[in-house]
C-alpha cells in the first residue's frame, strides 16, 4: 500500500500505509546479495537512478502476471476517509485479500490499500475553503469512486503529487484532469520526478489530455509548497514538502515528498506493508512483519 509514514507523531496513517522512513520497530537483519538456486551465483546487479540493485521486473511492472489478470480490472469501491495529522486526510481504497492474486508480495494473504492523501492549510480544514493538494490516485479499478470521493473538493484542488507511475494510476491521472477541467476550468500541475514524466507521458491514452495538465519534473532535495490560506503569500514565504528520490531498479521514476510541517513522510512505494485492516492505534511492531515481507 502506498503512502505515508508518521515520523515521531502518534498521527500517523493506518496501517495500510507505508510504514515507515524510520525504521523502529521493524525487524533488523543484515541482508546478503540473492544467489540463483544451485550456487550459480548472484542475480545480475544494476545501477540505476542512483540506487544499485537488482533488476525485479513484476508486481507493478507492466505486463506483469497482476497487470495481465482480469481482476484487476474489476471495478471496486469500498474507500474510507479520515484526517491522519494536521493538514493531512487520508483516503484508503480496500482492496480484499482475493483482489490482490497470489504474487509473491502479496503472499501474506492480508489484502492492501489504494492512498491518497489530500493536503490542506492546517489552520483551514477538509471541509473549508482554502486550497488542496492532493499525493497520489489509486489503481484505475477505484477511478469511479474516487471521483465520487474527492467531487466536493474538485475545485479547490490545485495539484498533484504522483510518486510513481504506472499504466493503472496514469488512466486516473487523466480522468482528474478531464473532470478538474470541466468543474475548476483549470489545468490541473502534475509534480512527478523526471523520470516519472517521461513515464506518464507514455501511459496516456489521449494525446489532447496534454492541455489540461502542467507536467513538473521534480529534482532530488527540490520542495513543493503547500496550500496556503495566505493568498498574498508567495512560493517562498509557505510551508513546504521536500522532495526525496526514492529512484530504485523496481521503481526508477520513485520519490518521496516529506511534510515539515507534521513530520510525516509521503512514501509512496518505496516503504509498504500490505494490510487492508484499518487500525484506530497504529504502531510501528503492529507492522514491522508486513512491512519486513515486503521489504524482502
Amino acid at each position: 500500500a502506498q503512502g505515508a509514514a508518521g515520523v515521531g507523531s502518534s498521527a500517523c496513517a493506518a496501517l495500510a500505509t507505508s510504514v515507515g522512513f524510520i525504521l523502529a520497530g521493524a525487524k533488523a537483519a543484515s541482508r546478503r546479495p540473492r544467489e540463483l538456486p544451485g550456487g550459480a551465483g548472484p542475480v545480475g546487479v544494476a545501477a540505476q537512478g542512483g540506487v544499485e540493485g537488482v533488476r525485479v521486473l513484476g508486481g507493478w511492472s507492466a505486463s506483469s502476471p497482476v497487470a495481465e489478470s482480469g481482476k484487476v480490472h474489476q471495478e471496486l469501491f469500498d474507500n474510507q476517509l479520515s484526517v491522519v495529522a494536521d493538514g493531512v486526510a487520508q483516503i484508503a481504497f480496500v482492496v480484499d485479500k482475493k483482489h490482490t492474486f497470489s504474487t509473491e508480495e502479496f503472499e501474506l494473504g492480508k489484502g492492501t490499500t489504494e492512498n491518497t492523501y489530500i493536503l490542506y492549510d492546517a489552520d483551514d480544514n477538509l471541509d473549508g475553503t482554502g486550497p488542496l493538494l492532493l499525493v497520489d490516485v489509486p489503481e484505475q479499478r477505484f477511478s469511479a469512486a474516487f471521483m465520487e470521493r474527492l467531487a466536493p473538493y474538485m475545485k479547490r484542488v490545485e495539484g498533484l503529487i504522483v510518486t510513481s507511475v504506472d499504466e493503472e494510476n496514469a488512466q486516473v491521472v487523466e480522468t482528474l484532469a478531464h473532470e478538474h477541467r470541466r468543474v475548476a476550468d483549470s489545468v490541473l500541475k502534475v509534480y512527478t520526478s523526471k523520470a516519472g514524466v517521461t513515464i506518464l507521458q507514455n501511459y496516456l491514452k489521449d494525446p489532447k489530455i496534454l492541455e489540461d495538465l502542467e507536467i513538473e519534473g521534480i529534482d532530488d532535495d527540490s520542495y513543493i509548497p503547500l496550500p496556503s490560506m495566505n493568498a498574498s503569500a508567495d512560493e517562498t514565504g509557505r510551508p513546504t514538502l521536500d522532495v526525496v528520490d526514492t529512484g530504485n531498479p523496481k521503481v526508477p521514476e520513485g520519490m518521496g515528498v516529506f511534510d515539515e510541517r507534521n513530520g510525516m513522510f509521503f512514501s509512496g512505494k518505496f516503504f509498504s506493508a500490505h494490510v487492508s485492516q484499518m487500525s484506530e492505534d497504529p504502531s510501528w511492531d503492529t507492522a514491522a512483519d508486513d512491512w519486513h515481507h515486503f521489504f524482502d
